[in-house]
């Protein structure tokens, strides 16, 4: 995983061997301490709060609509 602009980790499927892929790549960036500071950093970094949330979704809602 480049931990460049990365804020967390992501499966294809919604099934349990990819969800357990994910928590391995997760465990293995935590031992590579320079790189789990950065995707964590990176994740701190962007905004969280309940406006920028529902900005995104009315996106989302907008593009489905045409």
């Amino acid at each position: 995983m480049a931990s460049g602009e990365a804020t967390g980790f992501v499966f294809d499927r919604f099934d349990t061997d990819d969800y357990k892929r994910a928590l391995r790549r997760a465990f293995a960036l935590y031992e590579r301490a320079p790189d789990w500071r950065r995707v964590r950093g990176n994740a701190m970094r962007r905004p969280a709060d309940w406006g920028t949330a529902a900005a995104q979704y009315i996106d989302v809602y907008q593009q489905a609509l045409g």
